[in-house]
C-alpha cells in the first residue's frame, strides 16, 4: 500500500512486501495506524493493469483494518503500465508505488475540473478543500468487492471522470427567465444510460456526485430554441437508499427530489426540467451509488409546433396476440431495456424507499408494505370513432396544453374502452385515448396525450413501454415494477394518427390503468403555453409548508398552488414532482382541481412507510389551489413545482 498526500500533510512510507517493520504484505491489518496522519492523505491499494476488466486485487496490496481497527485503503488505483520519464523505475511499473501516482493525476484532474478547490482562491479554507477533494475521490470510485468501503478495494477503482463531478461548482447566475414555450413531443430516444456509457457517462453516479448530461441536439431534442425536456428517469442497481435531483446545469441545487428508491430498486418517474448552460442538466445523487437512465420524450420551446400528422381511419381497439419472446430479445425485466439486452434475472424483491430530502438533505430508510391498488371506475368509458380527415390546420401552430380533470380511459381489471384482461408477456397492446376523457378526436389537432399510467397485480418483474401506435418501438421504458407490486408514472406520449397509442409489456402479466389529465394540439378555446421554473418546495406536511401535518385517512388537503415559488396568479395549471413519505397503511392519492368533484382516479399508490414520487399535472382550481385526498391511512405529502401552464 502506497499513500497520497492531498496537501498539508507528509507521505508515509506505506507500501509493498520488504517493509517489515510495518508488517506488509499479509492477508489483513497491514496498514499501520499512522496510515492517514496528517488528514490529508489517501491510503492507496493496487489493482493490476494487465487483467483488465477482472479488477482482482494485487496479491502485495496491503489490507485492512488498520492496526487501531480503521476500514484501508481509502482506495484502489491502477499498477503494472507503462511509463515514461527519468526516475529509473522498471518498466512496466507495478506495485502500489505505481497506483498512488495514478490516485495523485486523478486528483489534480479533479482539482482542474473543480479550481476553487486550489489553495490561494478567493476565501479560501485549505482543511475544507481537502476534504472536499478527497471525498470527491472516494464517493466517485467504481465500488469493488463487498458493498462500500472495505479491507481490500477500499472505496473502489478510482474514476477519474466522475471524481471531477463530486465537488459542487459554484453556481453561474440564475437562468434567463423562460418565456411561453409550446410542447413538441417526440418518440422516446434514450439520451443517457451509465451502464452502457449512452450520454458520456460511463459509470454510476456516486454519493454526494452529480452528471451533467447533454439533452439538446440529441434523441429529437433540436441545439437551440429549447427551454425544457421530458424524460423518463430511471435509476436502477442501486446501492444504498437515495434520492435523485434533476435541475438546470448552472445553477445552484435546490431543496427538491425527482426520485426516492432503496437499494436494489429499479425506480422510474417522469421529470420535467429546465434547460441550463450549455444545453444540459445536472442530476445529483445523494447517497451510495446507482446507474441512471434518460428516456427523452418531447421539449419545450419558443417557436410552435408543425401540423400533426394526417390521420387513419380508427378501428375498434383490442389487445394485440400475445407473442413469445426470443431468446435473445428478452430485455432485462427490472431495469429500462438496454441496447443489448440479457436473459431475465431474479426479480427484485420489494424493499424500502428512502426519504425525501428535508431541509438537511438526509434519507432515511423505512420499511414496506403490500401496495394499494387504484380505485375502481364507477362507469365504463368507450371511444367514439372518428372518421379520417386532416386536421384544420391551426393559425397559431401547435404545442399547446389543455388541462382536463383527470379521467380514466383504459383499466384492464373492469373492461373500459372493452380492453379487459391482463397485458402478457412480450404483448403489444393498441389503445385509443383521442375522442374519450375530454380529449377531443383526432381530427382535432391532437398532438400528444398525458395520463398517469398504473400497473397493477404484475406476475413478474417487468417494464412498460408507451409509444406512437404508427412508430416502432423504441429503446425505451416508462414503468418498472416487480411482481405483487402496483405502480403509477405519468406518461407523455405522442399520438400516432388513427387516435392511439401503443403499449408493450416484457414480462410476465399485468392489469394497466390509464388516467388521461390532459393533451396537447392547437390553441383552441383554452390552450395554454408552459413556462418552465428551478425546483421550488410548496408543499411539505412535514414542515406545515401549505398544509399542518398528515393527511389523514379518507381526507382531502386543500392546497395553494399560485403566488408561491415562482407559479402566477394567473397559472391555469402546474407540474409539481409529488411526494409520499412516511405513510401508516396501504394506500393512494389522487390530485384534482379545487371546485370539482373528486374523479375516479389515482396519481400515486404506495405501501406502509414507503416514500414513492410522481410527477403530477393538475389543472389549478378557480381559487389557485388544488386537492390532495388520501384513501387510508395517514401519510406527509410533498410538492416540488417545476413549472406551470398559463
Amino acid at each position: 500500500m502506497f499513500v497520497v498526500c492531498l496537501g498539508g500533510c507528509v507521505p508515509l512510507p506505506n507500501g509493498n512486501s520488504g517493509q517489515p517493520i510495518h508488517n506488509f504484505n499479509t492477508a489483513s491489518s497491514s496498514v499501520p495506524n499512522q496510515s492517514d496522519a496528517g488528514g490529508g492523505v489517501i491510503s492507496t491499494g493496487a489493482i493490476n493493469a494487465s487483467e483488465p476488466g477482472n479488477d482482482n486485487i494485487a496479491s502485495y496490496s496491503s489490507r485492512g483494518p488498520t492496526n487501531d481497527g480503521r476500514v484501508k485503503p481509502d482506495i484502489t488505483g491502477i499498477d503494472g503500465v507503462s511509463i515514461t520519464g527519468a526516475g529509473g523505475f522498471p518498466n512496466p511499473f507495478y506495485g502500489t508505488s505505481a497506483a498512488a501516482p495514478h490516485i495523485a493525476g486523478i486528483a489534480a484532474l479533479a482539482l482542474q475540473c473543480n479550481p476553487q478547490l486550489k489553495a490561494g482562491e478567493p476565501g479560501d479554507d485549505p482543511a475544507t478543500d481537502r476534504t472536499a477533494l478527497r471525498t470527491a475521490l472516494l464517493n466517485s470510485a467504481t465500488d469493488l468487492g463487498a458493498g462500500g468501503s472495505d479491507n481490500t478495494y477500499g472505496s473502489g477503482r478510482a474514476n477519474a471522470l466522475a471524481a471531477c463531478t463530486c465537488v459542487d461548482t459554484p453556481p453561474s447566475g440564475a437562468p434567463p427567465l423562460a418565456g411561453p414555450a409550446y410542447y413538441h413531443p417526440v418518440t422516446p430516444a434514450r439520451i443517457l444510460d451509465t451502464r452502457t456509457s449512452t450520454g458520456g457517462f460511463p459509470s454510476k453516479i456516486g454519493q454526494g456526485c452529480h452528471a451533467s448530461v447533454q439533452v439538446t441536439g440529441v434523441g429529437g431534442v433540436p441545439a437551440s430554441g429549447v427551454t425544457a425536456v421530458v424524460m423518463n428517469t430511471t435509476v436502477t442497481e442501486v446501492s444504498a437508499p437515495s434520492y435523485l435531483t434533476v435541475y438546470p446545469s448552472g445553477v445552484a441545487r435546490p431543496l427538491a427530489s425527482n426520485l426516492n428508491f432503496a437499494a436494489g430498486q429499479t425506480v422510474p418517474n417522469l421529470v420535467t426540467v429546465k434547460v441550463g448552460a450549455g444545453g444540459k442538466v445536472d442530476v445529483f445523487n445523494a447517497i451510495g451509488q446507482t446507474h441512471v437512465i434518460f428516456d427523452v420524450v418531447g421539449w419545450y420551446g419558443d417557436a410552435p409546433d408543425a401540423s400533426p400528422f394526417t390521420p387513419t381511419p380508427t378501428a375498434t381497439a383490442s389487445p394485440t396476440a400475445t407473442a413469445s419472446p426470443t431468446a435473445t430479445a428478452t430485455p432485462t425485466p427490472t431495469a429500462s431495456p438496454t441496447a443489448t439486452p440479457s436473459s431475465s434475472p431474479s426479480p427484485t424483491p420489494p424493499t424500502s424507499d428512502t426519504a425525501t430530502p428535508a431541509s438537511t438533505e438526509s434519507a432515511t430508510p423505512t420499511p414496506t408494505a403490500t401496495p394499494s391498488a387504484t380505485p375502481t371506475p364507477t362507469a365504463v368509458a368507450t371511444a367514439t370513432p372518428t372518421a379520417a380527415a386532416t386536421p384544420t390546420p391551426a393559425p397559431s401552430g401547435y404545442g399547446y396544453y389543455h388541462p382536463i380533470p383527470p379521467s380514466r380511459i383504459l383499466d384492464t381489471r373492469f373492461g373500459v374502452q372493452g380492453i379487459s384482461g391482463k397485458l402478457g408477456t412480450n404483448a403489444t397492446l393498441d389503445v385509443p385515448v383521442t375522442n374519450i376523457g375530454g380529449v377531443p378526436p383526432v381530427t382535432s389537432g391532437v398532438t400528444a396525450v398525458v395520463l398517469n399510467v398504473t400497473v397493477t397485480e404484475a406476475t413478474a418483474a417487468s417494464y412498460l413501454t408507451a409509444y406512437p401506435s404508427n412508430a416502432s418501438r423504441p429503446l425505451a421504458s416508462n414503468l418498472n415494477f416487480g411482481p405483487g407490486q402496483t405502480v403509477p408514472n405519468l406518461v407523455i406520449v405522442k399520438v400516432g394518427p388513427d387516435g392511439k397509442v401503443k403499449l408493450y409489456n416484457c414480462c410476465g402479466q399485468t392489469h394497466v390503468i390509464f388516467d388521461v389529465v390532459g393533451w396537447y394540439g392547437g390553441l383552441g378555446a383554452d390552450g395554454t403555453l408552459f413556462r418552465s421554473l428551478s425546483p421550488a418546495r410548496i408543499m411539505d406536511t412535514r414542515t406545515n409548508l401549505g398544509w399542518p401535518g398528515k393527511v389523514g385517512h379518507n381526507g382531502t388537503a386543500t392546497v395553494n398552488v399560485v403566488n408561491i415559488g415562482g407559479v402566477p396568479a394567473s397559472a391555469k395549471a402546474v407540474v409539481v414532482n409529488t411526494t409520499v413519505t412516511e405513510p401508516t397503511a396501504a394506500s393512494y392519492l389522487t390530485v384534482w382541481p379545487s371546485g370539482a368533484t373528486r374523479p375516479t382516479a389515482s396519481n400515486l399508490n404506495f405501501g406502509a412507510g414507503q416514500t414513492v414520487p410522481n410527477l403530477v399535472m393538475v389543472k389549478v382550481g378557480p381559487d389557485g389551489k388544488v386537492n390532495v385526498y388520501n384513501a387510508v391511512g395517514q401519510v406527509h405529502v410533498i410538492f416540488d413545482v417545476v413549472g406551470y401552464f398559463e
